[in-house]
């Protein structure tokens, strides 16, 4: 029993979980959200530059500082691994997009800032240079699960097919974003795709702007990589560290939200 606890310690520790497993459920939310921004990626995203600081790890933006931005969305981005190939057909999964937000104050609590079923998005150029993209396979099914198909030589870009939500950028304490995703077996042969996922999250200077070269919109941050695999596998960023976490656990999840 000591060897089953020491290892379960080590596994946490190392950013790592026993294969198969969510890391969520081996080892807690709060050290997922601290591990997902403060560790090396699992691997190299394929053609980020790598003067490009969320290249090496995941890492805050904007923070808990929107300015005059007043609406927020989150996403995520799957990359292949650099130098990889991935096999046409490739199909990846996402559920559970999750974004909460902790207000000022001394008192406050974490609760929902969006919730929802189904994501939509495109294959971007992998440096999102001149935000090019092209249309990809996307269906929507039961269960608020999406079916995305992922592109060679693209990455795979998403977000909630309900857009934007409204903030105020005066009392945002905090912000964690959370989903859930794996890669479709049978799709594109039987070796697993050297696929790695990252959360993220968009502050937009309203729930209509157009991209204009990021005077429209920043992130608030961006999480670590991790490879995807035949389970689901829980993918997080955070916009605060220990300290926060410890003083208001994140105690808001997507099964403790409510129906959406």
């Amino acid at each position: 029993m000591f060897r089953v606890a020491c290892t379960a310690v080590l596994l946490g520790m190392a950013g790592l979980s026993p294969a198969g497993q969510d890391p969520a459920r081996s080892y807690g939310l709060r050290e997922l959200l601290l591990e997902d921004m403060r560790l090396p990626h699992e691997q190299s995203p394929s053609g980020v530059p790598e003067q490009w600081n969320w290249g090496r790890s995941g890492r805050v933006g904007m923070g808990n500082q929107p300015a005059d931005f007043r609406a927020f969305i989150p996403w995520g981005q799957i990359y292949k691994v650099r130098g990889s190939k991935v096999p046409a057909g490739v199909q990846v999964e996402v559920r559970r997009v999750l974004a909460c937000v902790l207000p000022r104050g001394a008192g406050a609590r974490w609760k929902v800032l969006y919730k929802g079923r189904g994501v939509t998005g495109h294959a971007y150029v992998e440096d999102y240079k001149g935000d090019r993209s092209r249309d990809t396979l996307i269906s929507q099914l039961p269960d608020g699960v999406t079916r995305m198909q992922f592109l060679d030589g693209y990455n795979l870009h998403f977000w909630p097919t309900a857009g934007r939500v409204e903030i105020d950028p005066s009392n945002i304490q905090g912000l964690y974003v959370s989903m859930q995703a794996r890669w479709v077996e049978g799709t594109g042969g039987s070796s697993p795709p050297p696929l790695m996922l990252s959360a993220g999250a968009d502050y937009w200077l309203n729930k209509t702007a157009k991209w204009d070269q990021h005077k429209t919109n920043n992130d608030a941050a961006i999480g670590r990589f991790r490879m995807l695999g035949p389970e689901w596998r829980t993918f997080t960023m955070a916009t605060v560290g220990a300290e926060v976490l410890d003083r208001y656990p994140p105690d808001c999840s997507y099964g403790t939200a409510g129906s959406p």
